[in-house]
């Protein structure tokens, strides 16, 4: 079972990892690696019971709670996701992984606070790239908080300079509640 998850053949691999986690309940490698299995051959109602049959056996296993919340968002079960996730959080607060997810669930709870309050731990806990910096400008243009917005368009441009990370700066500035027309005009001639 693990030479075929190894291989990647996940289809084949899931029956007789399946076995192996029955005949072997306390070996937390095969509850997750039996959790991606189903994960990634789509079968995410079965990788969520193969993540609460693990939890049963090991209740402080940060990854396996991260990883249900995280499966539990894409299935929009939001309230058992965030439970899910508040549980990892508990455990083991410092991983990256988990701020990401917590990310993904309050973009889809429309919970903006929530929402920047991860993407803030997120930013402490790893450099992110220039990518995940404008996302963050996104989120605080979108909550029309500009002048957040202009500091990490700024930072993301610092790492990766981009025409589309001084354009979104130049629309910040524009913006009417705004009004910095000068900065508007630098960042769009940037």
């Amino acid at each position: 079972g693990q030479g075929l998850y190894e291989a990647k053949k996940y289809a084949e691999a899931m029956p007789i990892l399946k076995l192996a986690a029955e005949a072997y309940p306390k070996d937390e490698l095969l509850w997750q690696q039996l959790f991606i299995t189903a994960r990634n051959t789509n079968q995410t109602e079965q990788a969520v019971e193969f993540a609460k049959l693990g939890i049963r056996h090991f209740p402080q296993s940060y990854w396996l709670w991260m990883e249900l919340g995280n499966v539990l968002t894409k299935l929009d079960r939001l309230e058992e996701a965030e439970k899910a996730l508040d549980t990892a959080e508990k455990i083991d607060a410092d991983n990256s992984w988990l701020w990401r997810y917590r990310v993904n669930l309050h973009k889809k709870t429309k919970n903006e606070q929530k929402q920047f309050q991860a993407w803030e731990r997120l930013s402490n806990l790893v450099e992110l790239d220039g990518e995940g910096l404008n996302a963050v400008g996104i989120a605080y243009y979108n909550a029309e908080n500009y002048a957040k917005a202009v500091e990490f368009y700024r930072r993301a441009a610092a790492k990766t300079p981009s025409a589309y990370l001084y354009f979104n700066t130049g629309l910040a500035y524009a913006n009417p509640k705004v009004s910095q027309d000068v900065d508007a005009a630098d960042a769009y001639r940037q």
